[in-house]
């Protein structure tokens, strides 16, 4: 290895009078030099200049001189640049080279590093993570799969779900990013059931319900299969034995809170000798073998679709259920049943598969209320309108809601807009800040929902994607929630409390109730039913919950009955989606 191979470790392009000579010095060395052309080519990036960009770097790559040093200058060129068309073209010219040299045996191993120094973290922009998973990741997932480094693959689904697909956090690029993936994962997983002497189960009179979760924990979307399987428990009529499998983790909570009501757990991360598994594909197959044992004639996948077209693939049941709690622009072949969350209309036609529909419901959304401690976190704020949101921190970046709520902030200095979320995004800061409300904003970190469910004054919901849980806690509180519209791109309670607008269809009763509780009607300017169709009404509702006592009383009191009258029957919910999952 020449000691010109990794020379680039101590380049700074700051100063590239520097980095001419040494280009210079390299060709007198080797005419043919491979890093002097990597060089070259990371200069005219770094001056954006990008005529010359791939003639630069295509001998660089097709050079005995790429290494991992070498790689993580270029990717850290490419990240700083602002040009997002440029960098675009570059990808996709040069995305052969890059592949092919990444899938080396030598260089595999540093691809996570490689892609920390290209900036494909939450970190960075939505624009800049969708153009580098789009044209880049997702086609090294495609690569791993189809050459079976499984365990790559796995990660870097894994890690383009977390870094692209949740941060742009719309139904959109979720059908956009897995359609570019579940087909490669899918002929994976197809070709190692081939291999398996495993069989699928066979249908038998003991219906057997297996329910797959990524991690332990009592995230939302787990508390609502708790729900579901401790209603079921209740009811005479629903007879099928569920057992849990969780791929990873253990939380005391989850575990209580299934043992509780009998329901069995099967930790996917040891064998049945007590036995370490730590690769992703072992885990896999280990619970294709559990299914095939424990004879799961039903399998559901909940939520979360990480891994799902490969493992779907393996043939874990006779029936395989995805049932989703948000998204819907995905289906596979090995689906056999859909199931979604949100609905009032039984089965639904979209994007070219049934959906089977139904909503959940808790007796107590707010589990734990602590009124002294509620009462005593408003005083910090007496005098104010206390605003906020309850939600992940990814649903608050899109640039439309940071807008809307600066928008109400400023026509009312007296308010105050709390947000929640596990890492204090700087984006959003530096929204608030360009805007001039950063005081009147409040960053309270992963907090206890079932308190400050009742500490705002005003809810003011997330879009494109909604609270959800949360939003219904606040209800339950007689908190006024601001809502945006339901469409193909919104995703929010509207999709429930929508069905105001359909009276002719199914459930009328349900809707003429539910029209009653909202004084809802088309005529009306403002019912109780605090719903947006754009962003200046989103704001003018927000903006009259602030002046109007009268009417955020009102509007609050009406979400509080329709939590006790639509949202409070567990046993009414469960029926609806067991009949889904066992039909």
């Amino acid at each position: 290895m020449s000691s010109e191979k990794n020379i680039t470790g101590t380049i700074s392009f700051e100063q590239p009078n520097t980095v001419s000579s040494l280009v210079v010095q390299l060709r007198e060395k080797d005419p043919r030099s491979g890093v002097a052309c990597l060089l070259e080519g990371c200069l005219s990036i770094w001056k954006a200049d990008f005529s010359h960009v791939n003639k630069q770097l295509v001998p660089f790559f097709q050079s005995n001189e790429v290494s991992a040093k070498n790689l993580h200058l270029l990717f850290s060129v490419l990240a700083m640049t602002s040009d997002t068309a440029e960098l675009k073209k570059i990808l996709s010219s040069l995305r052969h080279h890059i592949i092919s040299v990444l899938f080396r045996c030598d260089l595999v191993g540093d691809i996570p590093a490689l892609l920390d120094a290209l900036k494909f973290s939450k970190s960075s922009s939505k624009d800049y993570q969708s153009l580098i998973g789009q044209h880049l990741v997702g086609p090294l997932i495609n690569t791993a799969y189809e050459t079976n480094m499984l365990e790559l693959a796995f990660y870097l689904e894994n890690r383009y779900y977390t870094e692209y697909i949740s941060r742009i956090e719309t139904d959109k690029a979720f059908g956009h990013g897995m359609s570019a993936i579940k087909q490669s994962a899918s002929e994976a997983g197809k070709r190692l059931s081939k291999q398996l002497d495993i069989p699928v189960p066979q249908h038998h009179e003991k219906q057997i319900v297996g329910f797959f979760v990524h991690s332990a924990s009592m995230l939302a979307h787990i508390s609502n299969i708790f729900q579901f399987l401790s209603a079921c428990s209740t009811i005479d009529e629903v007879k099928f034995t569920p057992i849990i499998y969780c791929f990873s983790g253990r939380n005391e909570q989850f575990q209580n809170a299934f043992s509780s009501i009998n329901v069995r757990i099967v930790y996917l991360d040891i064998d049945e000798q007590g036995k370490e598994i730590s690769e992703v594909g072992k885990r896999l197959i280990y619970l294709k073998s559990l299914c095939s044992h424990h004879q799961v004639t039903h399998f559901v996948w909940v939520c979360l679709a990480v891994w799902m077209p490969y493992a779907f693939a393996l043939k874990l049941a006779k029936k395989q259920i995805w049932w989703s709690q948000k998204w819907q622009k995905l289906n596979v072949p090995e689906i056999h049943t859909y199931i979604f969350s949100h609905g009032l209309i039984p089965k639904v036609k979209l994007n070219g598969v049934t959906w089977c529909n139904g909503w959940f419901q808790h007796q107590k959304w707010v589990s734990a209320p602590q009124p002294e401690k509620t009462s005593e976190i408003r005083q910090n704020f007496s005098g104010k309108v206390i605003l906020g949101t309850l939600a992940r921190e990814d649903k608050l970046t899109d640039n439309r809601y940071l807008s809307s709520v600066s928008a109400i902030l400023k026509a009312h200095p007296n308010s105050i807009f709390l947000w929640t979320g596990r890492n204090r995004l700087p984006e959003i800061d530096e929204f608030f800040k360009n805007e001039n409300v950063l005081e009147q904003t409040q960053f309270i970190g992963w907090v206890d929902t079932n308190i400050y469910a009742g500490v705002l004054d005003i809810l003011l919901d997330t879009f494109p994607i909604g609270n959800g849980f949360t939003a219904t806690q606040a209800m339950e509180m007689g908190t006024p929630v601001v809502i945006h519209k339901s469409n193909d791109e919104f995703r929010t309670m509207d999709l429930i409390l929508g069905a105001m607008r359909f009276a002719g269809r199914s459930n009328k009763n349900r809707i003429a109730h539910m029209q009653r509780i909202f004084d809802f009607s088309s005529q009306k300017q403002y019912c109780l039913y605090t719903c947006a169709a754009h962003t200046e009404e989103y704001v003018s509702i927000a903006s009259k919950l602030i002046v109007d006592l009268d009417f955020r009383h009102q509007v609050g009191k009406a979400y509080k009955i329709f939590v006790r009258d639509f949202m409070s029957d567990p046993a009414a919910s469960a029926r609806v989606f067991a009949s889904h999952i066992l039909e």
